[in-house]
């Protein structure tokens, strides 16, 4: 399969028949490792496609057969966009930073791929700066968690208060409509009570600067609201390490057989079952507690991360 924009495609399926193949069938078609590592576009291909099929031993067909489509769905979402992002940015370098950094985020926060990546062209668009997107959206993100909200709704109301330069009336109670206590903070930022917040907004006292500062103290580093996604993900965050740890074992392990004669990989096959196993065993504790698509999202970031390296 050929590179696009950087980035492997990655195809993902499930191969129902070779469920009935015994043990030996699997270490001869592992054998194969050796050989197709050495065509570039076909690494991770069959890296994927080898980490389904353990999987369908280890956990329903049906859900090991959901997982490897969702691989795929991922894989394509992240290609689209990738390219989004280098025609936005204008940089092929910094779109595949930014994507690096958003499909973590979705990976280990409630949030998906789609709402996170939407929501970072829409700050793009508000101005907001490439280096600056993940970490707006992880401030964004700790109060939509607080409050309940979509994370692109919470954007929205940032980022058209950012463009205006100014805090108007209706934007303030945009937020406080929202349960977000915005009021509070910049009555803390200007030291006054809080219902001189209003006087302060209307005679055009809370600026763009005043605003941000006030959204930092919410959801930023050291704010009200700081670490909220991960304390709600705290099983995903373990399983995450979990899940990357076991791919980057299995990838080394596949480093260390291309480097040498590729008649080793016959040698390596039984090593590379183990560590397939422990990739599926990873993913299936996934999939049961936070579905196929979160478990697809989480695979798809660490292969691309473990690929970004060079491993493998």
């Amino acid at each position: 399969m050929a590179e696009t924009s950087g980035a492997m495609n990655i195809t993902a399926g499930i191969d129902l028949a070779q469920l009935n193949r015994d043990v030996q069938k699997m270490k001869a078609q592992l054998s194969e490792v050796g050989t197709h590592a050495a065509k570039e576009g076909q690494k991770l291909d069959g890296i994927a496609k080898k980490v389904a099929g353990s999987m369908a031993a280890m956990f329903s067909v049906a859900a090991a057969e959901q997982f490897g489509q969702k691989i795929f769905q991922v894989r394509s979402e992240f290609q689209q966009l990738e390219v989004a992002f280098k025609v936005l940015l204008k940089s092929e370098e910094r779109a595949v930073k930014l994507m690096g950094e958003l499909t973590n985020l979705a990976a280990t926060t409630p949030f998906g791929l789609q709402e996170v990546s939407g929501t970072a062209k829409q700050l793009i668009a508000y101005g907001i700066a490439a280096e600056d997107v993940n970490e707006t959206l992880t401030t964004l993100g700790n109060i939509a968690s607080a409050v309940g909200a979509p994370l692109r709704d919470i954007a929205y109301l940032y980022g058209t208060t950012m463009v205006q330069g100014r805090m108007y009336t209706q934007d303030l109670r945009q937020f406080m409509g929202r349960g977000i206590a915005l009021a509070d903070k910049l009555a803390e930022h200007f030291g006054i009570a809080t219902d001189q917040v209003q006087e302060y907004v209307t005679a055009g006292k809370v600026g763009a600067k005043e605003f941000k500062a006030a959204i930092d103290a919410l959801g930023g580093a050291g704010g009200e609201y700081d670490g909220l996604m991960e304390e709600q993900s705290k099983t995903l965050q373990g399983q995450w390490s979990n899940l990357q740890d076991s791919l980057d074992m299995m990838l080394n392990e596949i480093g260390k057989t291309t480097q040498s004669a590729f008649g080793q990989a016959i040698g390596m096959a039984g090593k590379l079952v183990e560590n397939y196993e422990k990739v599926g065993r990873a993913i299936a504790a996934i999939v049961a507690t936070y579905g196929a698509y979160k478990a697809a999202t989480m695979a798809v970031t660490a292969l691309e991360a473990i690929r970004a390296t060079g491993i493998g």
